[in-house]
């Protein structure tokens, strides 16, 4: 039996340990935490216990009857800190936590109480936690559906593909031309609409409050595309159209695609892929344009970004090690650090956390040397 613990990141030392109890099978499951708020989601076992951040007392335990699933999506997001596929949602309604397992299946428990408010199998595990407003739920042959937090349908309504920033969705829908629509989440209402026939499928790249860097996928190429959800985009002339390209600078890496992303405050940092190899390219989070020259992290197999606090770091997998590499807000290389077999990493404020093989390390944000490490 093991119990969860807090860990100050500032000295390493224990705050509290759990009153809950959970069992552990080496190598049958691997123990998950999350902190939302003042929550902390444990999970282990089929079993997912909520503690109170503060004092470690345990709320309550469900069985959820599967694995938590994981969501590289929510990386995208400014300061998130894991991509645990749990959220926290509270409306005027109540307060819900939002699971979701890897088998697709979403669930929303009350988060005082535990008890189920509703399920849904979203069509291949999509969907969005709106802030304050709902969830938007993808289904299979069926229009998407905004859920309240008890589970009450607010509206529905057919979409190619979308991506939610702040309170609104942007969306592409079809019609006798293509368009990419704003709505406004709470209502489904269309605050614009852009005609582009050209936009292939959308991929959000980085989220902030009511404006989305996106990911726009033409008829040859990727291209950010900076929207806001206060004014419709500026048409491009048909030259541009003709050619698949859509609204916003092109990346200055040729023929390249998005492979990892994430926003920290008014930067975007992209990682792209292309013949030229890997490279690091730091846009402006309102503009879409670069702000520096792109950085080439070299012949890594793959490359995840993470950030926080003004400060993006790189995990870079090579043949024969792992390398960290830290960016600032002007795009430039801030430090880097080669750890190896690190199999995970995320930002929180001035600390970089990273996972190796039976321990945890915090490393300064600031220069990347170690802080203080502890056994996992």
């Amino acid at each position: 039996m093991w119990q969860p613990a807090m860990v100050d990141p500032a000295t390493g030392q224990r705050v509290w340990a759990g009153a809950g109890e959970f069992s552990a099978t080496y190598g049958t499951w691997t123990p998950r935490f999350a902190t939302r708020r003042n929550v902390v989601f444990v999970f282990n076992e089929g079993w997912l216990g909520c503690f109170d951040g503060g004092s470690g007392a345990q709320k309550w335990k469900v069985h959820i009857g599967g694995d938590l699933s994981r969501m590289p999506r929510r990386w995208v997001r400014d300061g998130a800190t894991d991509a645990i596929a749990i959220d926290v949602l509270s409306t005027e309604e109540g307060t819900v936590a939002v699971v979701r397992t890897d088998e697709y299946l979403l669930l929303a428990y009350d988060l005082e109480t535990g008890a189920l408010q509703w399920s849904v199998t979203p069509d291949s595990g999509t969907y969005y936690v709106v802030p304050q407003v709902g969830v938007l739920v993808f289904l299979e042959d069926a229009p998407a559906e905004l859920r309240g937090a008890r589970g009450d349908v607010k509206w529905a309504r057919e979409f190619e593909s979308a991506t939610v920033s702040g309170r609104h969705v942007f969306a592409k829908v079809r019609g006798d031309v293509d368009a990419l629509v704003c709505l406004d989440a709470a209502t489904g209402h269309e605050r614009w609409r852009v005609e582009e026939d050209s936009v292939q499928d959308l991929d959000e790249a980085a989220t902030g409050l009511d404006q989305a860097l996106l990911t726009i996928s033409g008829s040859f190429s990727q291209r950010p595309w900076s929207v806001s959800a206060e004014a419709s985009p500026p048409k491009e002339g048909l030259f541009a159209r003709l050619f698949g390209r859509t609204h916003g600078a092109p990346l200055p890496v040729k023929k390249a695609c998005l492979l990892s992303t994430t926003r920290v405050g008014t930067r975007v940092f992209v990682v792209t892929d292309s013949d030229a190899g890997k490279h690091m390219v730091t846009l402006d989070a309102a503009s879409g344009r670069p702000v520096a020259a792109p950085v080439a992290l070299g012949n890594a197999n793959w490359v995840n970004v993470r950030g926080q606090g003004g400060v993006a770091v790189a995990r870079c997998e090579y043949d024969d090690r792992v390398v960290l590499q830290a960016f600032g807000a002007g795009g430039g290389q801030l430090w880097t650090r080669e750890l190896e077999d690190a199999q995970e990493h995320f930002c929180n404020g001035a600390d970089v956390i990273v996972e190796l093989p039976r321990q945890v390390a915090v490393l300064d944000a600031a220069d990347g040397s170690t802080r203080f490490a502890y056994a996992n």
